[in-house]
């Protein structure tokens, strides 16, 4: 079932059909959720890839490895500290305590 938002927009959907990498997807694909939270999610592993060359989760992404992860400061002494509180935002196993939006990333990310 899908939840129509404001605007008519998607908010989320069910599939019976598990989305994305393992590595990138976050841990509701497994329950065939998808809302923009996922996208967030995967968002959140590109920047960590990118400034660590690692992968926060590992390969099999949070599903293998648990909701925790190393804050990317710790690999990259240079990386300022909200770097870390973007990426925690991103990448939080909960999707109720992740950024809900792609926009809200983009505009944290900005302001870095």
């Amino acid at each position: 079932a899908a939840a129509v938002g404001a605007g008519g927009a998607l908010t989320a959907a069910r599939t019976r059909t598990l989305a994305g990498t393992p590595a990138y997807r976050p841990p509701e694909a497994l329950e065939g959720l998808v809302t923009p939270a996922f996208d967030v999610f995967s968002l959140g592993v590109c920047l960590y890839e990118l400034l660590t060359k690692r992968l926060p989760f590992g390969t099999e992404g949070p599903a293998g490895g648990g909701p925790k992860f190393t804050p990317a400061s710790e690999l990259v002494a240079s990386l300022h500290p909200a770097v870390d509180k973007l990426l925690s935002a991103s990448l939080a196993f909960d999707r109720a305590d992740r950024l809900a939006r792609v926009a809200s990333f983009r505009k944290a990310l900005k302001a870095l």
